[in-house]
């Protein structure tokens, strides 16, 4: 498929389920490199060693790092649909993303029954004010295991980025700016 498409398409994202979990991870991105692909790397960040060797070696472009929640609290947990979770890992790959030069951003998915302006106040203090930072609206689809979760309004979402952005300019609503025509960055 891939091998079709050069010169067509310019990059592959990879995501999942959680893509660092796959033994061959490594040496698929290296066959699609050889191909002169870019690669983006969606992840969770629960495989900080993974992700620091394939930085190390050179072999991403992109990553986007989902944080689910509060990342220090059981909201993490309860985020993920567990009783309880160790965030060790979420943590290293955070700093690993942080202090490395490729461009990434972190991503929360936002939902009525999980998130509030103090849960997402508390991720940007683990996060920082310089990477790029996007909430994601939940939408309810066929395919979501529980259906009585909501996502926000498009008047919540846009004062919800308003108010963070007196502290943080680094938060942006993914898809407010795309209906518009309008860059979220510049």
């Amino acid at each position: 498929y891939l091998k079709k498409r050069k010169g067509i398409l310019e990059g592959v994202v990879i995501s999942g389920g959680e893509p660092t979990l796959q033994k061959d991870l490594k040496d698929f991105i290296i066959k699609v490199r050889e191909m002169g692909y870019s690669i983006k790397l969606d992840t969770n960040g629960c495989n900080p060693k993974i992700l620091k060797e394939l930085l190390d070696e050179n072999l991403l472009d992109y990553v986007a790092m989902d944080i689910k929640n509060e990342v220090e609290t059981c909201k993490y947990s309860k985020t993920c649909g567990l009783a309880q979770m160790r965030v060790d890992n979420i943590l290293e790959s955070i700093n690993i993303l942080k202090n490395s030069k490729i461009d990434y951003e972190f991503r929360t998915t936002i939902t009525k029954e999980l998130h509030d302006i103090d849960s997402i106040r508390h991720i940007l203090a683990v996060i920082g004010n310089q990477p790029k930072y996007f909430l994601q609206n939940f939408r309810l689809s066929e395919n979501v295991l529980d259906k009585n979760m909501h996502g926000f309004s498009i008047e919540e979402l846009r004062n919800l980025e308003h108010t963070l952005n007196v502290d943080y300019k680094n938060v942006k609503v993914r898809d407010l700016y795309e209906e518009k025509g309008e860059e979220a960055y510049v």
